[in-house]
């Protein structure tokens, strides 16, 4: 059930299980897990050698399909299934021949959405999302704009079986879209209304396990991950890359409009309010600024503008600098990790925010990560 891989990681064999519907699944070669940002679902990718499997039943097959009153190959087990739920754990066990559960960290627990057969090589393989998934594929049906934002995420929760970890609100989200009702009318995944409630809120949403939870963000951890650079044989970083928007630079200006209820004269906030600018004599192919222009709906307050505003400055600007790593693998760094560089010399020596850490594990290359992250540069205003 278990599998080895040569990789080495502080003095111990990394291990992995893959259960399928609950089950530990013998057979896997390789895997891959994504874990994104906030209000995106994580993805997952395993493949099963079905050769490895042909003679022996899955301890959860009978259970599963008594049905069927046979054994299973694979590959004919998974075509006839409709819903399959797939839990990926990897850790560093103390003893590798004989691993202790609480040792592994659950890396992803989604559902299936595709499956894939080749017959000639026997390989068969289930690519998937986390339970973000459920919300993401059910449409909105109802209006609820005397409820909270809060009794909402709980109902859904419930409604998909998930344990909800919720931070009570107070205002009834009608006050947040009584003059742009279409946000809860229009055909929208039940993903979408989570994903604008919590930014109404100033809150965070995101699935974890079986749990949805819906939250103020946290504060940022005061100890950051930290990759550090060293040419040569010595450096454990297997590939490090940056790249740099000079576009934006140049300095980013973001304009909100709001029409008026009331008179002809609409409310309109720009952020920041005095915007970077290229020096006299220092004329750029590119122009001076970029601008940026977003609507809101009518009777929008100048402080809700301004705020919105702020909140895209800060979004587009983050794109300025980014970062791509590849490097042994740990179960240390999180989505919400802040990323320390060191050691290059150059202004890419900074903090950034992941968007995205893939964690692979296969018999020929061990236990990877790949992390992609951006961040501004630091002299960049932000006000």
């Amino acid at each position: 059930m278990l599998n080895t891989v040569p990789t080495v990681a502080a003095g111990r064999q990394p291990r992995a299980v893959v259960r399928v519907n609950g089950a530990p699944m013998p057979g896997w070669v390789s895997w891959e897990v994504t874990a994104n940002t906030y209000y995106e679902a994580d993805t997952f990718r395993v493949s099963f050698a079905t050769s490895a499997m042909a003679d022996q039943t899955a301890p959860a097959w009978g259970a599963l399909d008594k049905s069927l009153g046979r054994k299973l190959k694979a590959a004919d087990w998974f075509s006839q299934q409709a819903e399959i739920y797939v839990e990926i754990l990897a850790g560093f066990p103390s003893n590798p021949a004989d691993p202790s559960a609480n040792e592994l960290s659950s890396l992803i627990y989604g559902r299936v959405d595709d499956i894939e057969f080749d017959p000639v090589s026997t390989m068969l393989s289930l690519t998937g999302r986390d339970l973000t998934a459920v919300f993401i594929d059910t449409r909105v049906a109802g209006e609820w704009s005397n409820q909270t934002s809060s009794g909402i995420a709980t109902m859904l929760a419930k409604n998909h079986a998930l344990t909800p970890k919720i931070t009570a609100t107070s205002t009834p989200v009608g006050v947040f879209y009584q003059h742009d009702q279409v946000r809860l009318r229009a055909n929208q995944s039940e993903w979408d209304l989570l994903a604008w409630l919590a930014r109404e809120e100033g809150f965070v949403c995101y699935v974890a396990g079986q749990e949805l939870h819906f939250e103020p963000d946290a504060k940022e951890s005061a100890e950051p991950y930290v990759l550090q650079w060293q040419a040569g044989p010595v450096a454990n970083i297997e590939q490090m890359s940056f790249s740099r928007s000079l576009t934006v630079a140049k300095g980013v200006t973001v304009t909100v409009r709001s029409a008026s209820l009331r008179g002809k004269v609409p409310v309109v906030e720009s952020y920041p309010s005095h915007a970077k600018v290229v020096q006299a004599g220092k004329a750029s192919p590119f122009g001076n600024t970029q601008n940026y222009y977003f609507t809101l709906p009518a009777g929008s307050t100048a402080v809700r503008c301004q705020q919105y505003a702020q909140a895209r400055y800060r979004e587009i600007i983050a794109h300025e600098m980014r970062m791509r790593a590849r490097l042994p693998a740990d179960n240390l760094l999180q989505a919400k990790s802040v990323i320390k560089v060191q050691g290059t010399g150059t202004a890419f020596d900074q903090t950034y925010y992941p968007m995205s850490i893939t964690r692979m594990m296969s018999m020929d290359e061990g236990y990877t990560m790949l992390v992609d992250a951006k961040n501004r540069n630091p002299d960049s205003p932000l006000q």
